[in-house]
């Protein structure tokens, strides 16, 4: 859909939850939002991205566990709390522009409106994207739930260390100990998605029956 005021919007968002949340329920549903500059940036984490722009020598250096692996050895020295967890070390190194398997997405639609014309610097129109990460997260484990990081059924999507492999080859939507201002500040929540996941035909799929944009 497309809106052209500010008003236009916070009505296509009241529309969103009321059509997602379930009758005759007495809560709504909170989506989770994603500001893009451009309409036609693709919902693709940073790390897939830099894995396709750089090949050769020094291309395997752009995996999550090398890269985690010397954030938390060089990070410490800038930070007031040390994460207690590997998930808040990722959290972490996502907020600090560190390529990961995660995506961004926010709980505040208008964080992500701001975002969105933040970024807006070509003719092509700006966007913001809107998920529920209930039904993601249905279809994944196959019953609509939301969770922490820390919590057991995230176990198979956890941080890669050296020398294991990922288990979940599914996209997750989770929710992070907000141990960072900056997380909390911007109300951050995640899509975490799996190497080698076709994104380009999953996210078409999402757009017709979970996503608008």
């Amino acid at each position: 859909m497309e809106i052209a005021s500010l008003a236009g919007f916070v009505e296509a968002v009241q529309h969103l939850v009321e059509e997602w949340t379930p009758k005759p329920a007495d809560w709504y549903l909170q989506p989770w939002f994603r500001g893009h500059g451009n309409v036609s940036w693709s919902l693709v984490p940073n790390l897939y991205r830099a894995r396709t722009a750089i090949a050769g020598v020094g291309a395997g250096y752009y995996s999550e566990a090398i890269l985690l692996e010397k954030f938390r050895l060089r990070a410490p020295m800038f930070l007031e709390r040390l994460p207690a967890t590997d998930w808040e070390w990722l959290f972490l190194m996502q907020h600090y522009g560190l390529p990961t398997r995660l995506l961004d997405w926010t709980e505040s639609s208008l964080i992500a409106l701001y975002f969105a014309i933040r970024d807006h610097t070509d003719k092509a129109d700006a966007a913001v994207w809107v998920m529920n990460p209930w039904w993601l997260n249905c279809q994944t484990f196959g019953k609509y739930l939301l969770f922490p990081a820390d919590d057991r059924r995230a176990k198979k999507h956890a941080p890669l260390l050296s020398g294991r492999n990922l288990k979940g080859r599914l996209p997750l939507a989770i929710t992070p100990i907000h141990a960072s201002p900056r997380i909390a500040a911007q109300r951050g929540v995640f899509k975490r998605t799996a190497p080698n996941h076709r994104l380009s035909g999953f996210i078409v799929w999402l757009a017709e029956t979970g996503l608008a944009g």
